[in-house]
C-alpha cells in the first residue's frame, strides 16, 4: 500500500506509533483512489468492502464510505489531479447517472486526500461550531430532532469520562500527551481514536433513513455565507510529496480582501464538461456553509478554551484587527493600500491565505472548514462543490444566516 511517492519527510514520522482511526482511514482513502479502477461500480464496491473491515476501529458504521462517528471530519476530504463523477448508464434512459453521493468521495472518480491530518498542520474541532445534524432514527422524541457529531459518538452524553468521575473512578478517555491530536481509550491503550467514542453502539440517532442506499442524502443546518472566489488557480508552494499537485483558489470578502481559499482539482487536466462541474469563475457570489474550526496552529490543545467561551455572534470581534461590527467598512481596500496589486501577498497568512492586516492570524481557531455547496434552484436540495477554509471574522461579518441543506 502506497500513499505517496517518498517517504513523507513530515507527516509519517509524527502519526507512525500514534496514528488514530481516522489516520488509518485517511491513508486508505488517498491509497485506494489513487488507482486507476476501470469498472466503477465494482470498484466502487470493493472499496465499501474494504472500509466495512474498519468498522472496530471505529465503533459505527459507514455511510456511502464515509464514518458515521467521525462524519464531521470525513467531510474534509479535498480533490487531487483529475475529477469526475462516478456514473453509470441509467438502464431506461442511458443518461449517466451518478453511483455516490457528490458529499463522498466515492462519488467522485479521482484521487482524495485529508492533508489536514495526514500532515499534522491544521487541526479541525467540532467545538465552537454550530452543525446540527437531523435525526432519522425514528426513535428519538423532538428534543432528538437535531443531533452534534459528540451527541452520535457518546449517545447524548457531553462528557466521554461522565460513568467515571460519578464514581469517582480515574479517567477513561484522555488526550495524546505528545501531539494532541488524538485521543487514548484507557481500556484499549493499542489504538488512538479522532475523539471519544462509546463502546457501545445505540441506535438514537441516525444520520440517514434506514435502507437509503447507496444514494443517501445528509440533512444538517448550521450557518451558510456568500464569498467571491479569485480568479487565479494556485498550486500549495508545499507539496509534501503527495502523487498530484495541490490546488487552490483564494476567497475573497465583499471589499477584496483575501479571507481563505478552497480546494480544486486541475481543471486543466479535465475535459470541459467535467471541469464545468466545479463551475469556477471569478466574481460569481458562491455559497458556504459552515462545518466545523480549523487552527493554523498546529497543535490542538493551543488556545482551545477559545471554542468553548467565546457565543459564536461575538467571534467576528474577536478575531479581528478591528474592532466591534461593521469593522471591515471603515478598512483600507486592498487595491487602496497595495502598490502593484501583486503584493497583497506580502500580507497573507501563508498556510490559509487570509489578509493578515485586517483578519488575526496569531490566536488560535481562527479558521472555519467551510463546504461550498450549489443549490438547485434555491431549494434546500444541494450538491457538494468542493471544502475550503475561510477566516472566522470575515465569515461573520458577511451576514451569515441560519441554513437546511439537504446534501445529494
Amino acid at each position: 500500500m502506497h500513499f505517496y511517492r517518498s517517504v513523507h519527510d513530515l507527516a509519517v514520522p509524527k502519526i507512525l506509533g500514534r496514528s488514530s482511526n481516522m489516520d488509518t482511514y485517511a491513508f486508505m482513502t488517498s491509497d485506494y483512489t489513487s488507482r486507476d479502477l476501470t469498472v466503477q461500480n465494482d470498484a466502487a464496491n470493493a472499496l465499501l468492502g474494504v472500509f466495512d473491515q474498519l468498522d472496530g476501529i471505529f465503533r459505527g458504521r459507514f455511510v456511502a464510505g464515509l464514518p458515521d462517528t467521525e462524519m464531521a471530519a470525513g467531510l474534509l476530504w479535498i480533490p487531487l489531479g483529475s475529477h469526475r463523477r462516478r456514473c453509470e448508464p441509467d438502464a431506461n434512459t442511458g443518461k449517466p447517472r451518478p453511483l455516490f453521493p457528490s458529499w463522498s468521495w466515492l462519488g467522485w472518480i479521482g484521487q482524495a486526500t485529508y492533508p489536514w491530518l495526514t500532515e499534522r498542520s491544521l487541526p479541525m474541532s467540532e467545538s465552537g461550531s454550530p452543525l446540527l445534524w437531523r435525526n432519522y432514527s425514528g426513535d428519538g422524541d423532538d428534543e432528538d430532532a437535531w443531533f452534534t457529531d459528540n451527541d452520535y459518538r457518546l449517545d447524548g452524553v457531553a462528557d466521554p469520562n461522565a460513568f467515571e468521575r460519578r464514581r469517582g473512578l480515574p479517567a477513561r478517555w484522555r488526550v495524546d500527551p505528545v501531539d494532541g491530536w488524538s485521543s487514548i481509550d484507557s481500556q484499549d491503550d493499542g489504538r488512538r481514536w479522532l475523539h471519544p467514542v462509546q463502546d457501545i453502539f445505540h441506535k438514537r440517532y441516525a444520520f440517514v433513513p434506514a435502507g437509503g442506499g447507496n444514494m443517501p442524502n445528509l440533512h444538517f443546518r448550521t450557518l451558510s455565507a456568500f464569498f467571491r472566489l479569485e480568479g487565479a488557480i494556485r498550486c500549495r508552494k508545499e507539496n509534501f510529496d503527495h502523487l498530484h499537485k495541490v490546488h487552490q483558489a483564494r476567497v475573497l470578502d465583499r471589499r477584496g480582501f483575501c479571507a481563505g481559499y478552497i480546494y480544486l482539482p486541475d481543471l486543466e487536466t479535465m475535459s470541459p464538461d467535467d471541469a464545468e462541474t466545479f463551475e469556477f469563475s471569478e466574481g460569481r457570489s458562491r455559497e458556504f456553509v459552515l462545518l466545523s474550526r480549523a487552527s493554523t496552529n498546529p497543535d490542538p490543545r493551543a488556545g482551545k478554551d477559545l471554542l468553548h467561551t467565546t457565543p459564536i455572534d461575538e467571534l467576528g470581534s474577536v478575531y479581528s484587527m478591528g474592532c466591534g461590527p461593521g469593522w471591515l467598512q471603515s478598512a483600507p481596500a486592498p487595491e487602496v493600500a497595495i502598490q502593484g496589486g501583486s503584493g497583497d501577498d506580502a500580507h497573507l497568512n501563508e498556510v490559509a491565505h487570509f489578509d493578515t492586516r485586517v483578519f488575526d492570524g496569531t490566536t488560535p481557531w481562527a479558521l472555519f472548514n467551510v463546504m461550498m455547496i450549489e443549490r438547485r434552484n434555491g431549494a434546500a436540495a444541494a450538491s457538494r462543490i468542493t471544502i475550503g477554509r475561510i477566516h472566522v471574522a470575515a465569515f461573520m461579518d458577511a451576514g451569515p444566516c441560519e441554513a437546511e441543506v439537504l446534501l445529494e
